[in-house]
């Protein structure tokens, strides 16, 4: 339980700083979605 908890918080601060490519990988995902349907 502890290394998953860890797990987390390493991926919560690596989403921080990398927030723009995170922001930007979301937005390709959606629009991928979005002609899908």
């Amino acid at each position: 339980m502890l290394k998953l908890n860890f797990a987390c918080l390493v991926a919560k601060v690596l989403i921080e700083k990398n927030s723009l490519i995170y922001k930007i990988y979301i937005s390709a995902n959606n629009e991928r979605v979005n002609h899908e349907l």
